[in-house]
């Protein structure tokens, strides 16, 4: 049974729309504010230090064997180090909004880096939450989530820029005011940090320092470049990954991560094993290159600066009244290293487990390791916890002050991984669950197996065990875990986009557009959608055909659409469905533009398609195939374009699909052509030929229920 979308208009009716979240209403949220303890230097200040793409085993304190971090190893001296210590996705935009907002990504809505952000009206964040409470909130450093470098709600001191930023010479925006700060941005972050500190420790201040370092490209400051030099490690036991009796996908290749083509993959033989391609230099290894010890320099600027955030606090008095929590956002695969991979987003540790160290001397005691299963989730309600303020229902994460107390050594007995189609086509849709011996991993979007590990005999996750015969009932026990946290969580397979300043109804729904050409008059065809999208018609002649009148194009001939918003395909699902009968290879139709994409429907050695063409900081190319020829005979196409996924059906029935890692961007400012003729290139490879053959019909629709019937065996297009 389908479940129904969630939109966002019924995520916020759900929530309260004129809520902040889960009993904090705008009037509790004033009421905490005029409650405020009068002596406010009995709460604890705050101090969050936020790193990007480090790795937890990457701090001195973690027993590296020569990264010195003498800084971060005296909070975990005078403090608590979490061993073990997880992101609930391991990608950047979706590990911060967790971060802030104590919740899942499926319930924020950001689940990938492409500009989407939490809504502070739906999942306050801690710092809202403890602003409201009295205490004076700073945000200084990456947001990264929507394309702007704006004040946020719930902090009153903003510092931030847009996007990933720079290591040097960084453009800033400082509450509303635009400069360019020159120096090494790691340094400059932490100079405005002092200052912020210098300024507010006279009452309780919850401070965010996030950094940009250690995100590629990995460039240290002059001062750390020559650390390190000859330095190297040993191969990672998992480096030589064959993902033998691994889920397929994992072994399949294919020739270029910016462009997926569901044919070549349906009809590329998956090998039972695949070989980590070797260095020309075997003995060679990846970590001695100079890439890899800069990664580990540009540690040594972060150490650099909690060290400074150490000491001014410690030059107002206020260390010990300060709670100092320093964490990753996500965890990292180094250069081609273990399983072969790098960068994240996989359900391995490597990517999953973060740093996590926290200092407050006033609870607990001092150089604690806590093994107990943590989150990145747990972070707002630990720190809302530890001031003393009531914590949102909205917040899914639990407090950690019990581990921190030493009064329990657990506070869960497992975690919950969700990753989402972002970027590259070659990583599906994930969900994960992990204890602290066992991990079990599904794929909810391929016909492909599962994967489950022990983590105490093979941390290094090498060995698939879910299609063992022995391990059958462990497999049942971890499929049970992962579908009591799917349903506990409220997880659902299209998370809302809350994004603030996007409207509630994006665009309509219905149908957008509907030419059957049995009304043209002066080489104009009439829109019967009752959108007055009258189409141009330029060589184009009217025949009969299937009872009806089609329009006959002779590879000269075309059709233009004018421009309008209501052929917004970046809204939808967006769907295009046609009655074709072409005579040659070439585009049916087409709408593309340089600055949001594009999508056509095509014909390739006789074999119906539909291309997409989405433009980020790369041009990533979906291709999905039909699998029968369709030349000299009437064909049903019916193409639905979602935002991470395309399917095509072909005479009612579904052909293929492929992901979308970056979604079109809409509306398009290019004409909809019908012919191809003049038509902007969604794929080089494909071929550009004029449409040559007859159109019996096409109509353009937008919307969740008109998708989801072509998915009903009672569906059928003949």
């Amino acid at each position: 049974m389908k479940r129904k979308r969630l939109t966002r208009r019924d995520f916020l009716k759900a929530v309260g729309a004129s809520a902040l979240a889960g009993g904090l209403s705008t009037s509790t949220l004033a009421d905490l504010h005029a409650s405020a303890s009068p002596d406010k230097r009995k709460r604890p200040n705050i101090v969050f230090i936020l790193t990007d793409d480090q790795r937890w085993d990457y701090m001195g304190c973690m027993g590296h064997p020569f990264l010195k971090t003498p800084h971060i190893d005296r909070l975990a001296a005078e403090g608590a180090l979490f061993n073990n210590a997880f992101c609930t996705t391991s990608l950047c935009s979706p590990s911060r909004a967790t971060f802030l907002t104590g919740t899942y990504a499926h319930t924020h809505g950001v689940t990938n880096n492409r500009g989407r952000e939490y809504n502070p009206e739906v999942t306050p964040s801690f710092p809202q939450v403890l602003q409201a409470a009295g205490y004076n909130t700073g945000y200084i450093g990456k947001w990264h989530q929507a394309y702007h470098d704006e004040p946020r709600p719930g902090f009153d001191y903003w510092l931030s820029f847009v996007g990933q930023g720079s290591y040097f010479d960084q453009q800033l925006n400082e509450n509303g005011r635009r400069f360019e700060k020159k120096g090494y941005t790691t340094e400059v972050l932490s100079d405005y940090a002092v200052e912020y500190i210098e300024r507010n420790s006279e009452h309780p201040f919850c401070l965010i320092l996030s950094h940009k370092a250690v995100h590629e490209p990995f460039l240290p400051p002059p001062r750390h470049a020559e650390a390190y030099a000859g330095e190297s490690l040993p191969e990672p036991p998992n480096y030589r990954d064959d993902f033998a009796g691994k889920a397929a996908w994992q072994r399949r290749r294919v020739r270029d991560w910016t462009r997926y083509r569901s044919s070549e993959v349906r009809s590329n033989a998956v090998p039972d094993a695949v070989a980590v391609k070797p260095w020309e230099d075997p003995a060679h290894w990846w970590n001695q290159g100079e890439k890899w010890l800069n990664y580990n320099r540009c540690i040594n600027a972060i150490d650099d600066s909690v060290g400074r955030v150490i000491a001014a606090l410690e030059a107002q008095g206020v260390l010990d009244d300060t709670i100092i929590a320093f964490a990753s956002d996500n965890g990292y695969f180094l250069f081609l290293g273990e399983h072969g991979r790098h960068d994240k987003r996989m359900p391995y540790d490597e990517a999953m487990r973060v740093a996590l160290v926290m200092r407050y001397p006033r609870i607990g005691p001092q150089g604690a390791t806590i093994e107990g299963l943590a989150l990145n989730l747990d972070l707002a309600p630990t720190m809302l916890d530890l001031a003393g303020v009531p914590i949102p229902d909205t917040v899914q994460g639990l407090s950690l002050r019990p581990l921190l107390e030493g009064k329990a050594s657990r506070v869960r007995d497992d975690i919950f991984y969700e990753y989402w189609v972002e970027l590259t086509h070659h990583i599906p849709r994930t969900v994960c669950v992990r204890t602290e011996d066992w991990k079990y991993i599904e794929y909810p979007d391929l016909d492909d197996i599962d994967e489950l590990y022990h983590l105490k005999s093979d941390p290094a996750e090498l060995h698939n065990l879910s299609q063992a015969p022995e391990h059958a009932e462990k497999k049942r026990e971890m499929k049970a875990r992962l579908q009591r946290l799917l349903q506990e969580t409220d997880y659902r397979a299209v998370p809302p986009n809350l994004t603030p300043g996007q409207p509630e109804s994006p665009a309509p729904e219905g149908l957008m557009l509907s030419y059957t050409f049995d009304q043209v008059e002066d080489n104009s065809v009439k829109d019967e959608s009752g959108g007055e999208l009258h189409g141009e018609m330029d060589g184009v002649r009217i025949v009969s055909a299937r009872g009806g009148h089609a329009a006959s194009f002779d590879g000269s001939a075309g059709i233009t659409v004018p421009v309008s918003a209501r052929l917004d395909p970046s809204h939808g699902p967006w769907i295009i469905d046609a009655w074709v009968k072409p005579e040659r290879d070439g585009f049916i139709c087409t709408q593309a533009g340089e600055r949001v994409g594009g999508y056509g429907l095509f014909v390739e050695n006789g074999i119906p398609g539909l291309a997409i063409g989405s433009v980020s900081w790369v041009y990533s190319r979906t291709i999905v195939d039909g699998r029968e020829d369709c030349l000299g005979k009437w064909t049903h196409l019916a193409a639905v374009i979602e935002e991470t996924r395309a399917r095509l059906y072909v005479n009612g029935k579904l052909a293929d699909w492929a992901p979308i890692p970056i979604p079109l961007r809409g509306p398009s400012d290019e004409p909809f052509v019908i012919g191809g003729r003049d038509a902007a290139r969604v794929d080089e490879q494909l071929p550009h030929s004029p449409f040559v053959g007859e159109i019996g019909s096409l109509r353009l629709s937008r919307g969740q229920e008109a998708a989801d019937r072509l998915d009903t065996p009672e569906h059928d297009a003949h």
